[in-house]
């Protein structure tokens, strides 16, 4: 049951990306949001292969991160909130946390 915890974990990730995305996102954030709304949906479908349902997640998160448009190239702004560089550094975390999750663990 590794493949339920590791999907419990990934889904509490994309839920607080999600989030800063929601708050914080500028005009193209939609796709994103879009995506990772799809992607909880996956998790969330008890009919989705497991298997399948781990190896399509995996696909779409590494599509999150995709070179220029990627959530590599989005950060809050110091404009938009004080606590943005806080908020920027947990962005960087949950990156590595989805490194860690789709290929360590």
């Amino acid at each position: 049951m590794k493949e339920t915890v590791q999907l419990d974990n990934i889904s509490l990730l994309l839920k607080e990306l999600l989030e800063v995305l929601m708050k914080y996102g500028h005009s193209n954030s939609h796709l994103h949001s879009n995506q990772i709304i799809n992607i909880l949906s996956i998790i969330d479908d008890k009919e989705y292969d497991l298997n399948n349902k781990v190896e399509d997640i995996h696909y779409l998160i590494n599509r999150l991160y995709m070179p220029k448009a990627g959530l590599d190239e989005f950060y809050v702004r110091p404009d938009l909130t004080s606590d943005s560089k806080n908020i920027n550094k947990r962005l960087s975390k949950i990156k590595e946390e989805f490194y860690i999750l789709i290929y360590v663990i």
